[in-house]
């Protein structure tokens, strides 16, 4: 299931323990850069009970659907949904309209994540089109 990608051999982006302990700052999204001064599009919190958390511009997104898993030993696994998407907890009004844009397309796509892995540049997801979001 994961011979589509081979993460680089001996990278060490946090240590080994993988995704957890950090909060993944969302970087690129397709080609598209994704980090705003001062200003974070979307972050990822791989919790330890195995559900995902993070924002969506300047709101939390909650445990929803999204869980993670990895591969025993590996810096990378996979990433799941039942199609519910993500519960977003505050919903206020933020001033940027392109960081929210982008902070939507984001999530939306998050609905067809597959897998991740952590190299030496950082964090990256994989959605079902092949597509990949970065995060540092």
């Amino acid at each position: 299931m994961f011979a589509a990608f081979a993460p680089n051999v001996g990278a060490t982006y946090p240590a080994d323990r993988g995704p957890l302990d950090h909060i993944w700052v969302l970087q690129k999204l397709q080609s598209e850069r994704a980090i705003k001064r001062g200003m974070e599009v979307a972050t990822l919190r791989f919790n330890p009970d195995h559900t995902v958390t993070g924002t969506w511009a300047c709101n939390s997104v909650g445990p929803g659907k999204l869980k993670w898993a990895s591969i025993p030993g590996q810096m990378h696994g996979k990433l799941a949904t039942d199609g519910a998407g993500a519960g977003i907890i505050t919903v206020v009004g933020c001033g940027n309209a392109r960081i929210v844009a982008i902070a939507n397309r984001f999530w939306l796509r998050m609905e067809t994540v597959r897998e991740w892995f952590i190299d030496h540049r950082g964090l990256s997801v994989r959605f079902a089109d092949g597509s990949s979001a970065r995060f540092v």
